[in-house]
C-alpha cells in the first residue's frame, strides 16, 4: 500500500454511506437476528458477526442455512427495514464523528460529492434526509429494487457523466469490495478503518492507495 497525499484538490469525492459516514451496524445485525428466528435459525453473537466478512443479508443467510431465494430473502430484508424505520429508537443510526466537518470541508474546497452504495435507493435517500445532509451531494446513487448495483460501473459512470479523469477522482469506502471497486475503476481507492472492515482485513485482502483510521483524519490530508 502507497500512502497519497493529495497534491492537488480532487475534482469529485465518490463516497460510500454505510460505515464511512453512518454506523448502521447494530441496527443491520437486528435485523438479521429477526430474520435468522422467522427462517427458524440461530445468529452468531454480534461481535461474531463482526469478525466476518460483510457480504449481505442474503449470504449471511445463507451461511446458516437458509434455502430461500434470493429475491425472498431481500424482500423480507427491506420489508423489515420498513416495517422498523418508524418505531422509536429503532434504525437511529449515528453518524461517524468528522462527518459533518468533511462533507463541509468538500464544499469549502468546491469538491462535488457524489454517494455511490449498495444500499436500496429509496433507504438510502430516507437515510441522508433523516441527518440533514442532502444538500450536501451533488447526487446519491443507491441499488435500484431487484437490480444489483455494480459500484465499479458506477464509479467509471459518473467519471464519463462529469468528464473527470479516474485520477482525478477518489473513492472513499470501508471494506475490502469498496476498495477493490475504486482500483478496478482507475480512481483513487481510500479506505477508512472504523466501518465493517478493519484495518487489518483492507491491507490484507485489497490495496489502497490510503488508508485512514478517521474521517478527521482524512479531512487533513486533503488540506
Amino acid at each position: 500500500m502507497q500512502e497519497v497525499i493529495f497534491d492537488t484538490i480532487p475534482e469529485i469525492a465518490l463516497l460510500d454511506w454505510d460505515g464511512t459516514f453512518c454506523d448502521s451496524r447494530e441496527s443491520i445485525y437486528q435485523i438479521n437476528l429477526v430474520m435468522a428466528k422467522h427462517y427458524g435459525k440461530v445468529m452468531p453473537s454480534y461481535d461474531e458477526w463482526l469478525s466476518v466478512a460483510h457480504p449481505g443479508v442474503e449470504p449471511c443467510m445463507r451461511s446458516l442455512g437458509v434455502t430461500e431465494d434470493r429475491e425472498a430473502i431481500n424482500a423480507f430484508f427491506h420489508q423489515l427495514l420498513v416495517e422498523l424505520r418508524g418505531k422509536k429508537d429503532v434504525l437511529q443510526n449515528r453518524l461517524y464523528e468528522g462527518t459533518h466537518e468533511l462533507l463541509s470541508h468538500f464544499a469549502e474546497l468546491g469538491i462535488p460529492a457524489v454517494i455511490i452504495s449498495r444500499h436500496l435507493h429509496e433507504h438510502l435517500v430516507l437515510d441522508i434526509e433523516a441527518h440533514g445532509l442532502s444538500h450536501f451531494f451533488l447526487r446519491v446513487i443507491g441499488e435500484p429494487e431487484n437490480t444489483d448495483l455494480v459500484k465499479t460501473n458506477e464509479i467509471r459512470q459518473v467519471c464519463m457523466e462529469f468528464d473527470i479523469a479516474p485520477e482525478q477522482a477518489f473513492y472513499l469506502g470501508d471494506t475490502v469490495h469498496d476498495v477493490l471497486a475504486a482500483r478496478q475503476a482507475g480512481v483513487i481507492a481510500v479506505a477508512i478503518t472504523h466501518g465493517y472492515d478493519p484495518r487489518t482485513r483492507l491491507e490484507k485482502e485489497s490495496d489502497p492507495d490510503l488508508i485512514v483510521d478517521s474521517l478527521a483524519e482524512f479531512r487533513t490530508l486533503l488540506g
